[in-house]
């Protein structure tokens, strides 16, 4: 029925369209306001809950900081004003908990809730925790009670940052979050060392916690400037500068120096206790030694050069000389006094600089807001008077309208039918009305000009590109729209097969001459892009392969041979690795390992050992036929030596040293027999009855010295006081050990001894006070705080050695891995929280650990899959939009060409509209499941 109008009635015809439009428009406006209007309020309620957030996490880090003062001073300070920042923290919490009441119109998610009510239970906790401090109770926990406090604090502002939904807002608000993670990392780095400064020391486990947070406060300022304009980076910088803030950073630089200056000591203290350093270890002493100078004053690291420069290699270090050293170690390592008060002022005014710009931040953000509510509502007015003045407006000059356009119509679309017959892009529309439709004519005749044109490039462009000729590809003419586009494209297209080529061809040049340094860096789309992936992948590993190759010989060629290797490489290179592996392998065996083992075994006496001759050929066979020849001499002298001594001991002095010897060999066996010639000359029967007596215990045995003069009379007397000496010592040693039988640890020797006896007595204290220390003190307090659910106390084993050491770093060793897993699970789930389904737990671990380890990254996979999918059927529901406003545009062209098919164009846009609006609340369906993920 609707073909056998006039148009002039179909034009009229379609003014009822644009009419029920408005009237669903006015509807659809109406709705969409009190949606907005509801979505931005909801956006300033987000804003005014961190605002009380922020005031809650900066109140409770205060009253942390002055809570470790408080400690650390064991309660000789800041009593006063602990007392008046707990009433400003309760007064902070009680307006939260207000707040919090203020948001259960909103969608929260299911974290959120539990931040929530994890931050209602601690507040509820806050007073057993102050009582603690109060009492100074030592297991306290209180640092670590309000860190967890404030990081359930902020780590909900950051889960209310979703509802932020415009981008320059939300790009303000993520950059306010970090300012108040810097802030509260800032307040644990003041509450630590305020309790450090005012103890003036420090456990092992302490300067690591510091440490971690100084990381963080680089990790938090990183991502304030990725978030923050160039105003709020130009205002950081200058907070920066402050004086207060360079105080900061200069007493921090005393703990972080003294923390590495430890580090050093140590390493120094672990090289000296061997006594003989070979040169690779003298080397190793003197790289500490420079790493020490930036640490020290000139006149200790002049000091304890000239010591360390004392030592030969392959010698024994001097006692004197080894004391000296050590004596000077102990004096370095004494953290430098810090005054607790001016550290805390400083900081604290660090952090008020800080806490300012977070506030001026946040009112600006505020101010924001509000205006942003204000706008909303008055466009949507405006929005809602122009389509009711649009409406009457139409329906008025509709028909007025419609009659002038009926003429101008006819006329294009005759042209448009004999442009479609012929194919003649050279007709033009004869109409020269200077209104939209002359416009429209204009415009036609201007296409059909522009087709011309954009046909003969294209023509021109894809012979250049079929005969190689890629510098001919240029686009001349100049076009709009859809046109533009497909000329652009077929240019680009051309342009960046010749840029592909040209790289590709760069980087074999490259490789051809041994650099694998060069990759494609053109930005290359489809089996373009693929191909720069594989050319760029397979550069990639032939440097990988080279670099692990070289990395073994570099190593053969400095004598390195404990590195290991992983052989992730394939084919040819795989196997040059593993030939190389193989050598290093071999070396390492016969060096470290067998000729190792026979020194090892020589340095404890054991000289019959011999390197197996079997198996080996060349260099490394005549190596251990020289080592077996020399180890075999050795253990010849040494055997005569031994006949000797071991006669000597049992009293005969009638044996010499036999056999045929050259150089010092022999020069030891003529000394060795002089003297057991004198000894047969001169000791009689009172030096052998009172060492007979002595091998029996008996001690109270002496040699008669009134008829003897001159050595025998020195010898008699030496003799005596030996026995004597030994008498006093033995009968202390014995009283300890009975001591030490019934579990008495605290005893000791009191003797007044010189030389090797005071080294003994002095040793065996030690070890009695450090056997005590161990087991009554270090090992129960970790024991205590283990059963708290403490991991971070560890056993001090800087100054330990031998089984004392073992036995703390053992205990060290088997809280540190389970430390490690708790702290891989919660970087984990720290990272699903944010978003990041690419986290895994990469560290080795071995039984249930390696379970535990398996199924958290199995969960991580599944979650990323799921997410995957979702990503995919988003991208297919935006390439469904894509093809629609295609199909859209298409209509549109049509009805430009076709003026007979109006109404069915205005059916199909209606249709394509309602589709676009089903595809976008997909969309937005879509995307709020991946934010609530």
């Amino acid at each position: 029925m609707l073909k056998n109008l006039p148009i002039l009635l179909k034009l009229l015809l379609i003014l009822l369209i644009p009419s029920a439009l408005c009237g669903m428009l006015i509807y659809q406006l109406n709705k969409t306001s009190e949606v907005q209007i509801t979505a931005q309020l909801d956006i300033n309620k987000v804003i005014a809950l961190t605002q009380g957030l922020n005031n809650v996490a900066h109140n409770f880090a205060v009253e942390r900081g002055i809570s470790a003062g408080f400690l650390g001073s064991r309660g000789a300070e800041g009593k006063q004003a602990l007392a008046e920042q707990r009433l400003k923290a309760d007064k902070a919490a009680e307006a939260l908990l207000l707040e919090l009441d203020e948001i259960k119109t909103l969608s929260l998610n299911k974290h959120s809730i539990e931040v929530i009510s994890t931050l209602k239970k601690q507040f509820a906790e806050r007073e057993t925790v102050r009582s603690k401090v109060d009492t100074l109770t030592s297991d306290s926990d209180f640092f670590a009670f309000y860190s967890s406090l404030n990081a359930n604090a902020i780590t909900l502002t950051e889960k209310l940052s979703v509802y932020i939904t415009d981008p320059t807002l939300a790009a303000k608000f993520k950059a306010s979050i970090q300012l108040i993670w810097l802030k509260e990392h800032l307040g644990q780095v003041r509450g630590a060392l305020n309790g450090i400064f005012a103890k003036g020391d420090y456990a092992n486990n302490r300067a690591t916690q510091v440490n971690q947070f100084l990381a963080q406060l680089v990790i938090r300022e990183r991502q304030f400037k990725h978030y923050a304009n160039d105003e709020y980076l130009s205002l950081y910088e200058t907070l920066k500068s402050k004086k207060e803030v360079e105080n900061v950073k200069s007493m921090t630089s005393i703990f972080t120096n003294n923390v590495e200056l430890r580090n050093q000591n140590k390493a120094l203290k672990v090289l000296l206790s061997q006594n003989v350093v070979n040169q690779n270890e003298l080397l190793e002493l003197k790289q500490i030694l420079n790493e020490l100078k930036p640490l020290v004053s000139n006149e200790f690291y002049s000091s304890l050069s000239g010591e360390i420069n004392l030592i030969q290699p392959n010698s024994e270090i001097a006692t004197k000389n080894l004391k000296r050293i050590n004596s000077l170690l102990s004096t370095a390592v004494v953290l430098l006094k810090v005054d607790a008060k001016t550290w805390f002022l400083n900081a604290t005014e660090e952090i008020k600089f800080v806490n300012g710009l977070i506030q001026t931040l946040s009112s600006e953000i505020s101010t924001k807001a509000q205006q942003t509510l204000t706008n909303t509502q008055k466009t949507i007015e405006k929005a809602l008077y122009t389509v009711l003045a649009f409406l009457l407006i139409s329906l008025v000059m509709g028909y007025l309208i419609a009659r002038s356009i009926k003429l101008a119509l006819n006329q294009i679309q005759q042209t448009i039918e004999q442009v479609q017959q012929d194919n003649n892009y050279s007709l033009r529309v004869p109409l020269k009305q200077k209104d939209e439709i002359g416009k429209t004519a204009d415009n036609i005749n201007s296409l059909l000009g522009n087709l011309r044109m954009a046909f003969d490039e294209i023509t021109t462009m894809s012979d250049a590109l079929a005969n190689g000729r890629y510098s001919d590809i240029n686009c001349k003419g100049s076009y709009t729209g859809d046109l533009s586009s497909l000329v652009k494209q077929i240019e680009t297209a051309g342009r960046q097969v010749g840029t592909g080529v040209g790289e590709i061809s760069s980087v074999m040049s490259a490789v051809k001459q041994g650099d694998f340094s060069n990759t494609i860096q053109a930005d290359l789309k489809g089996q373009l892009g693929q191909l720069k992936e594989d050319v760029n992948n397979t550069v990639i590993i032939c440097d990988q392969s080279f670099s692990a190759i070289t990395s073994v010989v570099t190593d053969l060629a400095h004598g390195n041979l404990n590195n290991q290797y992983a052989n992730d490489l394939t084919g040819e290179f795989g196997n040059v690795l593993n030939s190389a592996i193989q050598c290093r392998d071999i070396l390492h065996k016969t060096i470290e390992q067998e000729i190792q083992q026979l020194v090892d075994a020589a340095s404890k006496g054991k000289l019959d050992v011999q390197i197996k001759e079997t198996g080996k050929e060349g260099c490394f066979l005549a190596l251990t036929v020289g080592i077996n020849k020399l180890q075999t001499l050795n253990r010849q002298v040494i055997g005569e030596v031994d006949k000797v001594f071991a006669n000597l001991a049992k009293g005969s002095l009638a044996t010499n040293i036999e056999g045929n010897f050259d150089g010092a060999y022999a020069r030891l066996q003529e000394n060795a027999n002089k003297t057991i010639l004198t000894l047969e000359q001169i000791i009689e029967k009172e030096i052998a009855n009172i060492v007979d007596d002595c091998l029996i215990g008996e001690l109270s045995s002496r040699i008669n010295t009134q008829d003897k003069e001159g050595f025998f009379l020195s010898l008699s007397q030496s003799l005596n006081n030996l026995v004597s000496l030994n008498q006093n010592v033995i009968s202390e040693l014995n009283s300890v050990a009975n001591s030490l039988a019934n579990g008495n640890l605290h005893v000791s020797v009191v003797g007044d001894y010189k030389g090797e006896f005071n080294s003994l007595k002095v040793n065996i204290n030690k070890s009695l006070s450090e056997l005590s220390q161990v087991i009554e003190v270090e090992v129960q307090e970790v024991i205590n705080e283990l059963k708290v659910g403490n991991l971070d106390k560890r056993i001090d084993s800087e100054n330990k050695q031998g089984c004392f050491l073992q036995l703390s770093d053992g205990v060290n060793q088997i809280i540190s891995v389970v430390s490690q897993v708790l702290n891989d699970l919660d970087s984990l789930f720290e990272s699903l929280v944010s978003g990041d389904l690419t986290a895994r737990v990469t560290t080795h671990y071995d039984g249930q650990f390696k379970r535990l380890k398996d199924n958290a990254n199995n969960t991580v996979s599944k979650l990323d899959s799921l997410l995957s999918n979702l990503l995919t059927l988003a991208q297919s529901v935006s390439n469904s939009v894509h093809e629609i406003a295609h199909a859209n545009e298409d209509l549109r062209r049509r009805t430009e060409s076709q003026a007979s098919a109006v109404e069915q164009t205005s059916v199909s846009v209606q249709r394509v509209n309602e589709s676009a609006k089903v595809a976008q609340s997909n969309l937005m369906d879509t995307e709020q499941l991946m934010l609530t993920m």
